[in-house]
């Protein structure tokens, strides 16, 4: 099979043989030893590829609050009766004055990417607890660019996270890239009052509400596409000296044809890529940095219970600071039991490989966060395109990954391993 004009049109409900999933991470923005992304890239793409049948209008014609929430509304104007979307999403602590101002400034923008926007208006985000506002602004949009796509879309499925202490969502539908039907799934992980993210429900994990709707779908059974974050990962530095695709799967244990139809794709359309496949090793390196970020949080508290001086207590509460705004970004996302089975991807065995974007050293020194250009947004439609059809042309060998590799364990297994009663 050939791309013939690569077109994107809406398609009703009906089972197909391969997907494509992303998600935003709400807030999962900063890490350890420098490591710093923009987690709703796959969000954004599977958006942006989405646009291409139905082009939403997405522009914020209104912003308003309550003491302690955010509502969010989206392209009003020229758009028919009830197709608007509308996104809500509160913090724990009461909005100031100031703050509102801040988010008005966001009416008439069009971003398709809610991280960036919100970096926009904020400046900068941390989404564990510290920057409140900014990660339930970041919420409230996602929350009202799924809102619009329901609404516009036609026949879709849609189910709210109950992972415990989340309040993600997703929203699953298909579509016909020419005359080949694909699935399709957004996913949104949070967790109330900016305090998350948490992620035990992204990539392809088929976890409660969302496992039975991946079912629902048809997804469980099929090779998926994910997309994943714009990050500046300090193991790479060194690597690459312009923005590069990064693709990754763990050969062993994932789905190798998923990730050789997206290097084809990259070697199609002659872009610069690198690529992972003994990536997302099942081990328990969350745990392990888990109790590294813990004990330096005890060893500060202890400190800080001994401090006689103000000079010591703010120097150690600096220190607690960073810790909680950048180290725990790197443990706090997923369960550990989870991590063990999907790695920091979300890839169920069997079934995925991931697409994402390296930001370069030179980028960061320059503006001191990820961004996502137009380009790589465009570039991204044309790398899906393709590697869907080199996937499905390759279906047999995917789908045989996807059926002995599965794990066997239900939506409610999944459940118990991220602690539901």
């Amino acid at each position: 099979m050939e791309i013939k004009k690569g077109t994107v049109k809406i398609a009703p409900l009906m089972p197909t043989t391969l997907g494509l999933a992303g998600h935003n991470g709400v807030g999962h923005a900063v890490s350890h030893s420098g490591f710093l992304q923009d987690d709703s890239l796959g969000f954004t793409g599977v958006v942006r590829f989405l646009s291409q049948a139905c082009p939403f209008n997405l522009v914020i014609s209104a912003i308003s609050f309550d003491s302690h929430t955010i509502n969010i509304e989206l392209g009003k104007t020229g758009n028919k009766e009830g197709s608007c979307g509308v996104g809500t999403a509160s913090t724990s602590q009461a909005l100031t004055h100031y703050e509102k101002k801040i988010m008005e400034k966001a009416v008439g923008q069009t971003y398709l990417t809610p991280q960036a926007l919100t970096c926009e208006i904020f400046g900068k985000i941390y989404g564990h607890g510290v920057t409140e506002s900014a990660t339930a602004f970041n919420l409230a949009l996602s929350r009202a660019i799924i809102d619009s796509i329901r609404k516009n879309w036609g026949e879709t499925l849609h189910a709210y996270d109950n992972v415990p202490e989340s309040c993600g969502e997703f929203l699953g539908g298909v579509l016909f890239l020419d005359d080949l039907p694909v699935s399709w799934l957004i996913t949104i992980n949070s967790s109330p009052g900016g305090a998350g993210p948490n992620e035990d429900s992204e990539g392809m994990i088929p976890i409660g509400n969302k496992g039975k709707l991946i079912a629902d779908l048809g997804m469980n059974a099929i090779p998926v596409l994910i997309l994943e974050s714009h990050a500046y990962v300090p193991a790479f530095k060194d690597k690459i000296e312009k923005n590069e695709y990064l693709v990754r799967w763990n050969e062993e244990i994932d789905n190798p044809s998923v990730g050789k139809s997206l290097v084809k794709a990259l070697e199609t359309l002659q872009l610069p890529y690198q690529v992972d496949d003994k990536a997302y090793a099942r081990n328990d390196s969350l745990e392990k940095e888990t109790q590294r970020v813990g004990n330096a949080i005890a060893d500060l508290g202890q400190q800080y219970a001994k401090a006689a001086t103000s000079a010591q207590k703010v120097r150690l509460a600096a220190e607690l600071s960073r810790l909680i705004a950048q180290d725990v970004g790197g443990s706090i996302f997923m369960s550990s039991a989870l991590f063990k089975l999907v790695a920091g991807g979300g890839l169920w065995p069997g079934q995925s490989a991931v697409l994402s974007v390296l930001t370069c050293k030179n980028e960061i020194d320059k503006n001191h966060v990820t961004r996502v250009s137009e380009e790589e947004l465009s570039d991204f439609t044309r790398i899906i395109s393709h590697a869907l059809v080199y996937l499905y042309e390759d279906k047999e060998a995917a789908l045989s990954f996807v059926k002995t590799r599965d794990l066997n364990m239900s939506p409610d297994e999944l459940l118990t391993l991220a602690g539901a009663v």
